[in-house]
């Protein structure tokens, strides 16, 4: 049996066995809700969603939430344990938060991609689950527009802004089909920006026309 078949099989026991655990803390929970009220407590939302990415390729970025506390539990339980119930919550979040921002009329969204080894050995790509979440709900297609061309390090290990920049520096490829999209890029958090800009840049490169930037996190 694949990894992929195994880790498919693996959410469907858990959401039969635990169909209502808090995100983070794994506590069950009475009613249909994301997360215990302790947790929910310590969910960091940020007063302003937006992200200061000046200069970038994006004519807007936000983020709902900070990376840290019981948010940012729950997004390492969506990546590295199967837990993807916290997408239907991060998406929706999402959402929101670009529904409060003067935004351009999107023509699809897209995300940030992962090699295929990465992909294989974890069975998912937590960014393209939600993008295509936000994508159902703002009534717009998902596309695979990007393509990571070459091994980079993992993101977290570098804490340079530099070292993460030069890592991903010419990693990606558009797609063809590019040309004149106004496209929204999903991705799970925003620490650097670096992985988002070389994304985006590719994008613009390749002929998109406009380009907005959201994930549940942002570091700050």
């Amino acid at each position: 049996m694949s990894q992929n078949r195994i880790a498919a099989v693996l959410r469907r026991v858990d959401a039969a066995l635990f169909p209502n655990r808090c995100l983070a803390f794994r506590a069950m929970l009475p009613n249909r809700l994301w997360f215990c009220q302790s947790c929910d407590k310590k969910l960091a939302r940020r007063p302003d969603p937006r992200i200061a990415a000046e200069g970038g390729p994006f004519v807007c970025c936000v983020a709902p939430f900070r990376y840290r506390g019981a948010g940012r539990s729950a997004l390492l339980a969506y990546k590295f344990q199967n837990r993807h119930a916290a997408a239907a919550f991060l998406a929706a979040e999402t959402v929101a938060a670009l529904e409060k921002q003067p935004l351009p009329a999107l023509d699809c969204v897209c995300w940030t991609p992962m090699r295929y080894a990465k992909y294989r050995k974890r069975g998912y790509n937590q960014s393209c689950l939600l993008a295509r979440r936000v994508a159902k709900s703002l009534g717009l297609p998902s596309l695979p527009l990007l393509r990571k061309t070459r091994r980079t390090e993992t993101q977290s290990k570098l804490l340079d802004e530099t070292a993460r920049r030069a890592n991903v520096d010419g990693a990606y490829r558009a797609a063809k089909g590019v040309g004149g999209k106004r496209i929204l890029l999903i991705d799970d958090v925003w620490t650097t920006g670096a992985t988002a800009r070389e994304c985006g840049w590719t994008l613009l490169e390749a002929g998109a026309a406009e380009l907005v930037f959201a994930s549940p996190f942002a570091r700050d």
